[in-house]
């Protein structure tokens, strides 16, 4: 890995083209002979982020199958991070949009790490970033930038940006990590429309997913989110609900780091596949959500999305090439209603 800031990549377009780049990133880390941990891993349901999990570990897994790791997990303990800092290891750091003011905790771990690792190398795996103000954006990359060797990798061009002045080790544009990932498309199809819809804080347009819903008439909907039990638009098979509860428990408990990374690659799977059951049952997609974009692509499902409450869909599918025919970004809710209706009767249906 360099010490410089490497130039934003030029978009790609084809999901072999988005695995090269990221397989060409990861075999770069620093990790031979070293001691490496992989931390604020998932421990909630949200399927996107157990997508981004399967995405290191399998590059992880290409690049460095002899990877000297010492923990794979949520929460680090201070005796952890101090084995990584002491023998001058690498702490990687889960990807995603967690970068930022909008959910602070992960910024605060970002923020201790940088200020009590000063022997480490530490490496941010690729995320969307978003501070409230310019305040603090300087104030928190003050912090990170003052380690120096802390390592930056970014999901979308506005996030590179944010971080282009700052002094960081490096910076680099890369995919999500989940575009790793080789899924088989198919499945039941139950319904003309999924709707995933956001609950939380990113969400903005609500309204407009209802009046785009309420324009197709007698479509089929089947509609929920996936980031907690309450809102699945289906039931999780009994069998893979306890297999995810007992390997989640497991990967929170276990201490061998063998043990953490076979628990958390379970768990992430069974999170996987109860995502792509709840895609299968669409003819077609509507969302918020940017790992439902990621999903679909994967999937080839086609799809439209409104972006969440800074950008960060749209800025990841313009960096990656995803934006087609298929998978289209919606200005408002009759443009969203008018795209679902084409799609629809591509796929045969009569909305």
């Amino acid at each position: 890995m360099t010490s410089t800031m490497s130039q934003p990549a030029a978009p790609v377009r084809s999901l072999a083209d988005l695995r090269r780049t990221l397989l060409d990133a990861y075999a770069a880390l620093p990790l031979a002979s070293r001691p490496v941990a992989l931390v604020d891993l998932p421990s909630y349901l949200n399927i996107g982020d157990s997508l981004i999990t399967l995405g290191e570990l399998e590059l992880l897994r290409q690049t460095h199958p002899a990877m000297r790791a010492i923990y794979f997990g949520s929460h680090p303990s201070e005796s952890v991070l101090a084995q990584i800092n002491d023998n001058a290891g690498v702490l990687l750091i889960h990807g995603g949009g967690n970068f930022g003011t909008i959910w602070p905790k992960h910024q605060e771990l970002r923020e201790h790490v940088a200020r009590t690792m000063p022997r480490a190398t530490i490496v941010q795996l690729p995320q969307s970033v978003h501070f409230k103000t310019p305040a603090d954006r300087d104030r928190s990359m003050g912090i990170l930038s003052g380690h120096g060797d802390f390592h930056v990798m970014v999901r979308d061009r506005a996030s590179y940006e944010q971080l282009s002045e700052a002094a960081l080790a490096s910076l680099q544009l890369l995919p999500d990590s989940a575009f790793a990932l080789q899924l088989p498309t198919g499945g039941r199809t139950t319904h003309d429309v999924v709707v995933l819809a956001r609950q939380d804080a990113e969400s903005t347009h609500a309204h407009a997913i209802d009046r785009a819903v309420a324009a197709l008439g007698s479509a089929t909907v089947l509609r929920g989110d996936w980031a907690s039990d309450a809102d699945l638009p289906v039931p999780w098979p009994a069998q893979h609900r306890l297999a995810a509860r007992f390997f989640s428990r497991l990967a929170r408990r276990a201490t061998r780091p063998t043990i953490q990374r076979l628990a958390w690659h379970r768990v992430s799977t069974a999170r996987m596949q109860l995502g792509r059951r709840i895609l299968s049952h669409g003819r077609v997609v509507l969302t918020d959500r940017l790992h439902v974009h990621v999903l679909c692509v994967l999937m080839g499902k086609p799809h439209v999305f409104f972006d969440n409450s800074y950008g960060k869909i749209r800025g990841l599918a313009e960096a990656c090439g995803t934006l087609g025919p298929n998978a289209v970004a919606a200005a408002d809710a009759d443009d969203a209603a008018e795209h679902l209706r084409r799609l629809l009767r591509e796929a045969g249906a009569k909305p």
